[in-house]
């Protein structure tokens, strides 16, 4: 009965001690990609430093259980590239390099 008691307290605390957090409030950037494709998993910025010096930047975004572009691969996770604005379906899907190793599994790996 106690242990029982204890592991609700601790469930408790632990869910109280979770914040989330946004870098700018007041121009969201919101993204969406396909559904049950856990897009959104990983996200990272990256910026492109073109060849007459100028720069773009991107948000990298992750869906593990997406579709990706290489050939006879089932869920094998996809990588999409999105601009930094305010349109929510603007991402582009990367194609990876697409070299495969024949005795490799590549799916559900994330």
């Amino acid at each position: 009965m106690v242990d029982g008691v204890v592991a609700v307290v601790l469930a408790a605390l632990s869910i109280s001690a979770v914040v989330c957090f946004n870098f700018e409030t007041r121009l969201p950037i919101v993204k969406y990609g396909a559904t049950n494709t856990y897009f959104g998993y990983s996200v990272a910025s990256h910026t492109e430093k073109l060849r007459n010096g100028d720069k773009n930047s991107w948000i990298l975004v992750g869906a593990p259980l997406g579709q990706n572009l290489q050939p006879s691969s089932n869920r094998s996770g996809a990588l999409f590239k999105c601009p930094i604005t305010q349109l929510s379906n603007d991402c582009e899907q990367l194609k990876t390099d697409g070299r495969r190793k024949p005795s490799g599994i590549y799916e559900s790996k994330w």
